[in-house]
């Protein structure tokens, strides 16, 4: 079958990647790319697996390499949180993965992108340091080789990496061409979403999960916590609409609270972080930084 629109999601394979690729296959005439790790299974005729782990830069490049369609939309969906310290090479792995093999493949495919192109970036709220667990952000090389004590734990280091997604999305803003749409987002708390986002926490990710996510219910109702909590399928449309909604055409250093405009963290918006961040990634992975 021929289609008259491509669109690639890093970590489709599951939860809320998975469900906005399902949502979105109602498009007869798109056909979208879901890259991970392990074959979701049984996927709409239009849904496309493509086997791609975004630790692994060479396989990335290879993905890279092989890709020869036009692309309306690129969704930078795929992430993790390690708990135990670990490295890819000298980069930290959440790190690596969330921010360093996702911008990988942006720079890899971006000249396939259309003038009209969506690219997506999926953060959380997590990146404010005005929450619990936030970040700890100094320079980007120090966060990417995390040596600091301060960067020891699970949380902050995811948290640095959702940091690094709204850099990135904002220092893209500023130098994509005028018709892309560049466009930051989270999707919320989804404490039983399906996503294999903690899948090295054990017990916490398979029951902890959806135990925390029934207490911030709660919380929520008695007006004790701002958390976004959502579902895998509110989430999974959310995302979906961004690819698709007329309203979102060009738009550009924004930032989406699952439906609603938001205002990301006022570090966020630091130009020059975000440029020292931009510079490091290019030197990293030995690219052009011309957009």
């Amino acid at each position: 079958m021929s289609y008259s629109k491509y669109m690639i999601i890093t970590g489709g394979t599951s939860g809320i990647g998975l469900e906005a690729a399902r949502t979105l296959s109602f498009d007869p005439e798109l056909h979208i790319t879901v890259t991970g790790r392990t074959d979701p299974g049984s996927l709409p005729e239009n849904v496309e697996f493509v086997a791609c782990d975004l630790a692994d830069l060479e396989a990335v490049l290879a993905f890279c390499a092989s890709w020869t369609r036009p692309l309306s939309a690129l969704v930078l969906n795929a992430g993790v949180m390690k708990v135990d310290l670990t490295h890819v090479g000298e980069v930290e792995t959440t790190f690596a993965i969330n921010h360093v093999g996702n911008t990988a493949l942006f720079f890899g495919i971006k000249e396939h992108l259309l003038p009209d192109a969506r690219v997506i970036i999926v953060s959380s709220e997590l990146h404010s340091s005005e929450v619990r667990a936030g970040p700890h952000w100094t320079t980007a090389a120090e966060v990417a080789a995390a040596k600091d004590p301060e960067m020891e734990g699970g949380m902050v280091r995811y948290a640095n990496s959702k940091l690094a997604n709204m850099f990135f999305s904002n220092a893209l803003s500023r130098r994509a061409p005028e018709g892309w749409a560049v466009i930051a987002w989270t999707p919320g708390f989804v404490p039983a979403g399906g996503s294999k986002l903690a899948r090295d926490r054990g017990l916490l990710a398979t029951v902890g999960m959806p135990i925390l996510g029934a207490v911030l219910g709660i919380l929520n109702m008695l007006g004790r916590t701002s958390a976004s909590l959502s579902t895998v399928q509110r989430s999974g449309k959310a995302l979906a609409d961004l690819v698709t909604e007329p309203e979102h055409k060009g738009e550009k250093g924004v930032y989406y609270q699952i439906e609603n405009k938001g205002e990301s963290s006022a570090q966020s918006h630091n130009v020059a972080l975000q440029d020292d961040l931009w510079d490091w990634t290019v030197r990293e992975l030995g690219v052009d930084g011309t957009v």
